[in-house]
Formats: structure tokens, C-alpha cells, sequence
């Protein structure tokens, strides 16, 4: 009796830390939004069946495959039977696809959670952040295509909003007095939004000190913040550790802009001077590697000297990291002038001030092979897919020129600071989370596109709806009162 005694117990202090789980309230509270949410992502993927792809998705998809047969491998104890996996592009997303594909055999299914979860972590925030009117900032939400039709959309920046803005509602609301049930779930969830954050998108490390900061200036216990800082950097790990486990070679994509920049200026130069940089980075691919590069680079198009002996092989070598690094930190020694001059035209069009991002990604079905998974080509699917270039060609010029959503979104947040807003913390918080993500794009260009923007574009236009839904009903209100 005494071992039943003792087994009821723990099964009472079990349900009693559930039903008072701080997330269990969550849940039951915003029962709503998970449903809401659910159906809107069922709409828009029976419309868009089985979602929206463009070339690297094809590549991660079929990445996913190869992963798919590595952990079937991974679990039934034959690990040493893994082929090596080599991938160009981001891995996190291809490891969530093979996992839908074990469960049901579809692409689909992923297209599903991911369009559930855009939903509910934008809905919550929604909730958040607004003020007055949220009403309105739900319907503005849904209707609008540069949120809905991203949400079924097979490209890293949307895993990686969910990330990031999950990140934000967790640590919104890391209060100390959660029980051990919580923290258990604060920790996992705070994991595996880090996890997809910074596995979406590798250029999304240029918000950790953003977040470092923030965590230091709250005000939580000192065991409270190491919690959460673990859980962070433990989603990190994750981003290393799952490769080495499945065997993937992880190619190396980051260098491929500092590669550019320093092609693109050495194109620039006069010809006699250029002459001196004909085998500069020769070091990487060998004899002539340097001259086959800068036949073919392109000042707009980051990738577009990969069909040269500087390819994603000659990029992801052992040792190149370091010999790019190297010959970059040189270059700016050597040509400063020429240097900072790229430097310059790459910021102002990464920013939109010289010229406004691409956006032609957005595929319907590119080189025919969405038949492979069941492509629902009807008219709806169509009307679906042209909204997002149907505000693409109503707002181009202010979507697509960041540097006039940058200038928006610091006077409202500056206006609302200074009138003491309850959330300009929250507010400022996002800002710089906007600024120091596409940041990283400054940092080691990319190219110049709507996509490498959107995560940015996504937190900034949220919060800008957010502050004009308080601002604008008192404006009207002031005017009216005079007359």
C-alpha cells in the first residue's frame, strides 16, 4: 500500500503541475488562434497543393531523401552503412521535409506545419503586440498576400521567422514563477525555435547579440537567464551537431560572398591593374581558377561564378574558409579604395537606395516538377500564386527598397518611446532584431532579393501595423474634437 500511496502521489503532483502549466493556460486560452490558424493553413494548402517551390527547394527536397534513408539507417543501428550527403544549401529544412515524408510519404505534410506554425507564431505575436484594434490587425493579416502566400512557401526566410518571432514570444514571456513542468517546456520549445532560427538561415548569427542583450537587461534571477541562455545555445549546437550525426558534408555557402565582392572589384579595376589580380585567389581552385571566374561574374548575381573553377566544391574544400578569409582581409589592405567602392554599391542595393530588390523566386512550377508530388494546377491555384506579385507590383516601392522600411519603422518606434508606449521595449527589441538580421547581408552579401529580406520586412511590417492601429484612431479623434 505504501508503494501505491507514493505511485498516486506523483501521478497527483503530475496533473496538478500540468492543469497549473503556465502553457497549459496558453493553450486553453488561445484555443481560438490554434484553430483559427489550423484551418487558415489547410485553406492554403488545398489551394496551393503541395506548395509553392523554386530551384533550391527541388534541392532541398531532394536532400531530404537521401536524409530520410540516413535516419531510418541512424535508428535501426547501422549509422556505419550512411552514405555521405553533400549540401550546398541550408540542412535544418531538408531534415523536417524527410521527417514528413517518413510520416506520410508527402511533401505536403510539411507544407501543412509549416504554414500552421507561420500562422500561430504571427497570430500570437499579433496578440502581443497590438494595442488597439487587433481585430483589424488579424484581417489585415490574412488578406494579405505577403503573409499568406509566404506561408506555404519552400524557402528558409519562413522557417526562420518562425524561429525568431517564436524566440520573441517565449522570452516575452520568461517570467520567473513557471513550475518545473514549464521550464521544461520553456527550455525544449526555446531549443528547437534557436534550432530553426539559425538552421533556416546560417546569416540569422548577427542576431545573437541582440538577443544576449536582451536577456541581460531583464529583470530574471541570474538562474533564470543562464536557463535560457543554455536552451538558446543548445538549439546552436543542435545546427552542428545533427549534420555530423547524419553524415552530411555541409558545404561551404558563406564564403560565396566574400568570394564576390572581391571578383566584382577586381573586375572594376583598370587593366592594367587588374593584370596584378589575374591568379589572386588561385589558391582555392588552382592555375587559372581566378581568370575563369572573372570571365563569368556577374555584379548582381552572387552565384554567378560557380559555373567557373571557383565552384561550391572549391568553396567547401578543406582549408578554403580560411584562405578566403585571409585573402579578404588582404585585399582590403592592398585596395581599400577599391574595395570600399564595392562595398558601397553592394550596401546601397542591398538597402534598395541604388535600385529596388528582386523578387522573381516565386515559382509556379519551375522546370516541370511539381507533377512529382501531385501539383494541383487549377485556376484557384493560379489566382493564389499572382497575389504575391500582385503586391509585389502595388507597394514594389516601398517593400523593396528596405531602406524606406528601416526609416518607418524607427520614427514610429522613436514616436513611441517618447509617448511611453507600454511595449516600446517590445518594440525596440524587434527593431533591432529587423536591423541586425539583414545586417548580416551587409556584412557577407548574398544578392539583392525580396527573400533574403523578408524576415526583416515581416517583424518590422507587423509592428508598423501595430503602432498605426493606436496612432491613426487618435490622430482622427484629435481632428474631429477640434471641428
Amino acid at each position: 500500500m505504501k508503494y501505491v500511496s507514493v505511485i498516486v502521489d506523483k501521478i497527483n503532483w503530475v496533473k496538478e503541475n500540468i492543469i497549473g502549466s503556465f502553457y497549459y493556460k496558453k493553450v486553453r486560452e488561445n484555443a481560438v488562434i490554434i484553430f483559427a490558424s489550423l484551418l487558415i493553413a489547410m485553406f492554403c494548402v488545398l489551394i496551393s497543393y503541395p506548395g509553392i517551390l523554386y530551384s533550391d527547394s527541388y534541392g532541398r527536397v531532394d536532400t531530404a531523401d537521401k536524409v530520410r534513408v540516413a535516419i531510418n539507417l541512424l535508428f535501426s543501428g547501422q549509422r556505419a552503412l550512411i552514405e555521405p550527403i553533400e549540401c550546398w544549401i541550408t540542412l535544418v529544412p531538408s531534415v523536417f521535409i524527410a521527417i514528413a515524408r517518413m510520416l506520410t510519404g508527402n511533401i505536403a505534410t510539411y507544407t501543412l506545419a509549416q504554414s500552421f506554425a507561420f500562422f500561430l507564431v504571427s497570430f500570437l505575436m499579433i496578440k502581443r503586440i497590438g494595442t488597439s484594434y487587433k481585430w483589424l490587425q488579424y484581417i489585415l493579416f490574412v488578406i494579405n498576400p505577403l503573409f499568406y502566400t509566404e506561408a506555404i512557401y519552400y524557402e528558409a526566410s519562413v522557417g526562420c521567422v518562425i524561429g525568431i518571432v517564436a524566440i520573441v514570444l517565449i522570452l516575452d514571456s520568461g517570467r520567473n514563477e513557471k513550475n518545473i513542468f514549464d521550464k521544461m517546456i520553456e527550455f525544449g520549445l526555446l531549443a528547437l525555435a534557436s534550432f530553426v532560427a539559425f538552421g533556416y538561415r546560417a546569416n540569422a548569427f548577427t542576431i545573437i547579440p541582440v538577443l544576449a542583450i536582451y536577456i541581460m537587461i531583464q529583470k530574471w534571477h541570474a538562474l533564470k537567464k543562464v536557463w535560457v541562455t543554455i536552451a538558446l545555445v543548445t538549439g546552436l549546437l543542435l545546427v552542428l551537431f545533427v549534420p555530423k550525426v547524419l553524415k552530411v558534408d555541409t558545404m561551404g555557402s558563406s564564403m560565396a560572398g566574400f568570394v564576390w565582392e572581391m571578383l566584382v572589384s577586381i573586375n572594376e579595376m583598370e587593366p592594367e591593374k587588374k593584370e596584378e589580380y589575374m591568379d589572386y585567389l588561385d589558391e582555392l581552385a588552382g592555375e587559372g581558377a581566378t581568370e575563369s571566374a572573372l570571365n563569368v561574374v556577374s555584379d548582381y548575381i552572387v552565384l554567378s561564378y560557380m559555373g567557373s573553377d571557383i565552384d561550391a566544391y572549391a568553396l567547401s574544400a578543406d582549408g578554403a574558409t580560411g584562405t578566403v578569409l585571409k585573402k579578404y582581409g588582404e585585399f582590403i589592405l592592398r585596395e581599400p579604395a577599391s574595395y570600399f567602392e564595392t562595398k558601397l554599391d553592394f550596401t546601397l542595393k542591398t538597402l534598395g537606395v541604388t535600385e529596388k530588390l528582386r523578387n522573381d523566386e516565386y515559382n509556379y512550377n519551375l522546370i516541370e516538377r511539381m507533377w512529382e508530388w501531385g501539383f494541383n494546377d487549377t485556376n484557384e491555384r493560379l489566382m493564389f500564386y499572382r497575389q504575391y506579385y500582385a503586391v509585389n507590383n502595388l507597394l514594389g516601392e516601398f517593400i523593396l527598397r528596405p531602406w524606406i522600411v528601416y526609416v518607418v519603422s524607427i520614427v514610429l518606434v522613436v514616436y513611441e518611446w517618447v509617448k511611453k508606449s507600454k511595449n516600446r521595449e517590445l518594440y525596440v527589441f524587434l527593431l533591432f532584431l529587423a536591423i541586425f538580421y539583414y545586417g548580416a547581408y551587409v556584412i557577407n552579401t548574398q544578392s539583392f532579393e525580396l527573400r533574403y529580406f523578408y524576415p526583416s520586412l515581416y517583424m518590422m511590417w507587423i509592428m508598423d501595423i501595430a503602432i498605426l492601429a493606436r496612432i491613426v484612431p487618435d490622430v482622427i479623434k484629435r481632428c474631429m474634437n477640434r471641428k
